[in-house]
């Protein structure tokens, strides 16, 4: 028996369209030229977004064990990536890297968070880790956060 293509897109937003079957990438409905490695990857991270993918996880998925240890491939194709996918580069929406573990594909609309960059969730982060119980609801409307959405992602509830 044939396998049935799947002719849906894997991602989706509105701004971003990844299309595996087409092997087509879509930004703000304009079409955008990957190679196959940099698809490969972003495919991989997509595949598990909202979870972190590690280094050595990538390099073994997109490039084959026997690259493992070449960290500076998957920064490069990263940053390439971003460039472009991403709407603003330098302050990512969609890849956010986990500094010594890995990266991270977060689909805008399963955040929640509309559009707060991720300076401000990596700020918030940082100031409540450090103080037990979380104060949450003051620094969540400093940073115009509402508490509900931050306190579902920090319990794992707020990403598929």
């Amino acid at each position: 028996m044939a396998k049935e293509i799947n002719d849906k897109p894997i991602y989706s937003d509105g701004y971003l369209t990844v299309d595996v079957s087409r092997w087509r990438v879509l930004v703000a409905g304009q079409r955008v030229k990957l190679s196959p490695t940099m698809f490969r990857l972003l495919i991989a991270l997509i595949e598990n977004r909202g979870r972190i993918v590690t280094h050595r996880q990538l390099l073994e998925r997109v490039w084959g064990w026997e690259y493992i240890d070449d960290l500076d491939y998957v920064r490069i194709y990263v940053w390439h990536l971003r460039q472009k996918i991403e709407p603003d580069p330098p302050n990512p929406k969609y890849i956010l890297n986990e500094p010594g573990v890995g990266y991270c594909f977060v689909a805008e609309a399963e955040s929640g968070l509309g559009n707060t960059s991720v300076k401000d969730l990596k700020t918030l982060f940082r100031l409540m880790m450090p103080m037990p119980p979380w104060k949450g609801p003051p620094v969540s409307q400093a940073l115009g956060i509402k508490w509900d959405t931050v306190k579902a992602l920090l319990q794992g509830k707020g990403r598929g």
